[in-house]
């Protein structure tokens, strides 16, 4: 099987060490898969291009850094950042192309995943997108009586087939009452958008796709919609990653209890969509 690798730095030396091991682990327990990396850095102000220099010697694929002088983002929602990411991702798209490979491989710098995740996506049969179940370091606030998962992380990313974004502050992040029971019941769930810091997409099906134009407050948005029109996209409860947030978003006790009390009613949940989607999380990843 080939798979090409795709993954965005900027400032990322500190992250470097542990990302290159687990793609060590991944190679390791996949001898005779082909793998190819694509690297795109701008902008780092320490090390990371030397390291990522390095490293791509003896690998396959192309790794470019650039100066662009782009503001240091935060998380601001839509606007200036969702567009310049969508740039980014654009060029990093393009520097892969052709898709000659069976999958590509979207995966943050910082996203702890196990070497055997894309295994555990390829036994559902089907999907021409995969994403998991993206956790961080917030205690899950939502469930009754109190379980002890860690919450659900990449919500503004999250559109169900409904419309509605993800739930936050939860270990199930989706309000339908049949999407809860399909992940309670560890069965993946179709959406529209996903991603999780690590995805998997079929290669023939994001030929045909574009990060650009962005015209939502998903850096992912156009992307992923492109790859949804062609063949399901899937949030997979079993695959777990992580990530930690060095600011994690504080939790705010009247939320909690508008999101329990709008989750009791289905009126209440269709008005309150707006509201929900618009909510800003204000975090930084490690």
């Amino acid at each position: 099987m080939n798979i090409k690798v795709l993954t965005l730095f900027r400032n990322s030396e500190e992250k470097l060490d542990k990302y290159f091991k687990r793609i060590a682990a991944l190679e390791k327990k996949h001898p005779k898969w082909n793998f190819e990396y694509f690297f795109y850095e701008n902008d780092s102000t320490d090390n990371t291009a030397k390291l990522l220099t390095e490293w791509m010697k003896d690998k396959k694929g192309e790794f470019i850094s650039e100066r662009l002088e782009m503001p240091r983002w935060g998380h601001e929602g839509a606007g200036p950042r969702m567009v310049a990411m969508a740039q980014c991702r654009e060029k990093l798209l393009e520097m892969a192309r052709p898709l000659d490979c069976d999958w590509l491989f979207l995966l943050d710098s910082d996203v702890v995943f196990d070497s055997n995740i894309i295994e555990k996506y390829l036994k559902i049969e089907g999907p021409v997108m995969y994403t998991p179940n993206i956790e961080h370091n917030i205690d899950c606030h939502m469930c009754e009586p109190p379980c002890k998962n860690k919450a659900y992380y990449d919500t503004q990313a999250l559109e169900d087939s409904t419309g509605n974004g993800g739930m936050l502050f939860t270990c199930n992040p989706f309000w339908d009452s049949k999407d809860r029971t399909r992940w309670d019941n560890k069965t993946y769930v179709e959406v529209n958008t996903a991603y999780g810091g690590a995805a998997l997409v079929k290669a023939e099906i994001a030929d045909k796709c574009s990060f650009l134009p962005c015209r939502g407050w998903i850096d992912l948005e156009t992307f992923m919609k492109g790859v949804s029109e062609r063949g399901p996209l899937v949030v997979v409860p079993t695959v777990k990653v992580y990530t930690h947030v060095t600011t994690p978003a504080k939790v705010d006790d009247g939320f909690i209890k508008y999101q329990k009390s709008t989750l009791k009613d289905v009126w209440k949940q269709y008005l309150g969509r707006k509201k929900r989607n618009s909510f800003k999380v204000e975090e930084k990843k490690e």
